[in-house]
C-alpha cells in the first residue's frame, strides 16, 4: 500500500489479477479498486479474460455491470425525453400559437439536440460502445463545445440558414439545454478509484469508474455472514433439542 500511485496504476492496468489477490489477502481497498475497473472495462475484456476470474468474483462483477447498464439506459431515456421546464405550458391557460412561438429558438435547439442524440446512439456511441459510453457521457458532462459545437451548428444552418444574430441566439439556447443535460450524467462521471483512467498514459479508451462496491459485496464478508447464519441455526437447533429432552424428562419418559 506504500507504493501508492504505482499500486493503483498497476490495478487499473491488470484488475483481474489484483481482484483475486485482493480477495486472498482480504484487502477491501485492493479488491474494491480492482472490481470497479473490471466493471468499467467489462465490454473491453474478451471471454478468456473473464474466465480467468474466480466464479464468485465473476458473478459479482457481472451483477455490478448489469446494474450499471440498467442505470445508463434509464439516464439515456431521461435525456431523450427531457424538455426544459420553461417550454412547458399550463393547460388551464389555453395557450395559443404565439405562446409557443416566443420560444422558437429553444424548440429548434431541442430538435437539433435530439437529432444528434438519435444519430450518435444509432451509431453505437452510447452504452453499447466498447468503452461503455464513457466518451459519450463525458461529452454531455462537459457541455459547451464538447459536442454540437459551432462547426456542427454550421452544418445545421446549411439546411436551415439564419442571420448571424439568429445563429448566435440559437447557439445560446443550445448551451442552456446542454447545461441541463449535465445533471443527468454527473453520477456516471464520478471517479471512485484512486486513479482516473482518463489520466493514465497509454489509455486510448478510458472507462467509467462510478461503480459502488460496499462491504456486503466483499466475498469474505458474504462468507462470514453465511457462516454466522449457520452457527446461529445450529445453536438454535441445539437449544430446541435441549428443551425437548428436558420436557421428556419431566414427563417421566426416561
Amino acid at each position: 500500500m506504500r507504493q501508492d500511485e504505482v499500486l493503483w496504476k498497476s490495478i487499473a492496468d491488470s484488475p483481474i489479477v489484483w481482484a483475486e489477490l485482493g480477495r486472498r489477502v482480504r484487502s477491501p481497498g485492493i479488491f474494491t479498486e480492482a472490481v470497479v475497473h473490471i466493471v468499467g472495462k467489462w465490454k473491453m475484456l474478451d471471454a478468456d479474460s473473464k474466465r480467468e476470474l474466480p466464479k464468485d468474483i465473476q458473478k459479482l462483477c457481472k451483477r455490478k455491470w448489469e446494474e450499471l447498464e440498467l442505470a445508463k439506459r434509464a439516464i439515456e431515456i431521461r435525456i431523450a425525453g427531457h424538455y426544459p421546464p420553461f417550454l412547458c405550458r399550463n393547460h388551464a391557460d389555453k395557450p395559443h400559437r404565439t405562446a409557443y412561438a416566443s420560444n422558437i429558438y429553444s424548440w429548434m435547439a431541442l430538435c437539433c439536440f435530439r437529432q444528434f442524440l438519435s444519430q450518435s446512439g444509432n451509431d453505437g456511441k452510447n452504452r453499447l460502445a466498447d468503452d461503455g459510453g464513457y466518451a459519450w457521457y463525458k461529452a454531455f458532462a462537459q457541455g459547451g463545445d464538447a459536442y454540437l459545437d459551432h462547426e456542427d451548428l454550421r452544418v445545421f444552418h446549411s439546411y436551415f440558414p439564419m442571420s448571424s444574430k439568429a445563429c448566435s441566439v440559437l447557439e445560446a439556447h443550445m448551451n442552456v439545454l446542454k447545461g441541463e443535460i449535465k445533471e443527468f450524467v454527473k453520477d456516471l462521471m464520478k471517479v471512485r478509484t484512486h486513479v482516473d483512467p482518463a489520466n493514465l498514459d497509454g489509455v486510448s479508451k478510458p472507462w467509467l469508474t462510478c461503480t459502488v462496491v460496499d462491504k456486503n459485496d466483499l466475498p469474505w464478508a458474504v462468507r462470514e455472514e453465511k457462516n454466522q447464519e449457520t452457527s446461529n441455526l445450529v445453536a438454535q437447533q441445539a437449544v430446541q433439542n435441549e428443551d425437548g429432552i428436558e420436557a421428556d424428562d419431566e414427563d417421566g419418559r426416561f
